[in-house]
């Protein structure tokens, strides 16, 4: 991928990481998430939760060419452990 197909791809990113923010999606489920998420189901909030972490690593792999930071800031992620798949 050339830097201007680059440049292109992590500003697209970075679109889609501040919708999922402003959405809540970077938030695990606890008490606090609770009430911003609670008219979600199961399946609906799997879905984010894969969703973002999808983002977060696109994110991640983007910017490791040299070119770009990072959109998605650690202390912004909700705290605790990740919840992956195999762990619900």
């Amino acid at each position: 991928m050339n830097e201007g197909r680059m440049k292109e791809a992590w500003y697209v990113i970075g679109d889609a990481i501040r919708l999922a923010q402003d959405l809540g999606m970077h938030l695990e489920v606890t008490a606090a998430a609770t009430a911003t998420q609670s008219h979600f189901n199961d399946l609906e909030k799997e879905m984010r939760r894969r969703a973002f972490w999808n983002l977060y690593i696109w994110d991640r792999s983007v910017p490791n060419k040299g070119f770009f930071t990072f959109s998605v800031a650690h202390n912004l992620i909700s705290g605790g452990p990740i919840l992956l798949p195999c762990t619900l």
